[in-house]
């Protein structure tokens, strides 16, 4: 039976890299570990990775909830929705620029904050960002596609977006168009 797999290698290779920072006097300062959809998973986000922040590709058919009333016992609102379905809800205001690069960009984006994801990260809060689609077209193919950016993060704590919006425009992570 196997016994490692990406994401417990990966769990190692993260606590082995927040070691070497601590060593190196980095105490203070929080990682940001960024990731593609295969690291969007239970065993990411239930590890005990101290001070430092994941920032992953969600999958837009992933089912996300609040936190329940005061009056209920249960921990998870009964209301489930998708980042697909942030995307498209109008009540969620747009933000549309982030200072990267020395420079002011325009960025379309939703945030949603104080969410959780009842069969991966249990009750740990967490941040949404949706980007709006980017269109991209193929030269070869000629066609139009949209490349459509949803990103999970932890901690929830309210910070500047800067970072993660920022991680998206990384060129060595791989995107996928819908």
């Amino acid at each position: 039976m196997k016994k490692t797999n990406l994401s417990t290698h990966a769990v190692a290779t993260i606590a082995g890299l927040r070691a070497s920072l601590d060593e190196a006097g980095q105490n203070a300062r929080p990682r940001p570990i960024v990731g593609d959809g295969s690291f969007c998973n239970r065993t990411l986000f239930t590890a005990d990775l101290p001070r430092t922040e994941l920032i992953v590709r969600a999958r837009r058919d992933l089912k996300l909830c609040g936190k329940a009333d005061g009056g209920s016992r249960s921990f998870y609102d009964k209301v489930k929705f998708t980042p697909e379905q942030v995307l498209k809800d109008e009540s969620v205001p747009w933000c549309t620029s982030i200072f990267h690069g020395g420079q002011w960009r325009v960025i379309r984006y939703k945030e949603v904050t104080g969410i959780y994801w009842q069969s991966g990260a249990k009750k740990r809060p967490l941040r949404l960002f949706m980007v709006a689609p980017v269109p991209e077209s193929q030269w070869l193919a000629r066609m139009r596609t949209y490349r459509l950016f949803g990103r999970l993060r932890t901690p929830a704590e309210p910070s500047e977006p800067r970072r993660s919006l920022a991680s998206l425009r990384e060129p060595n992570l791989p995107d996928a168009c819908y």
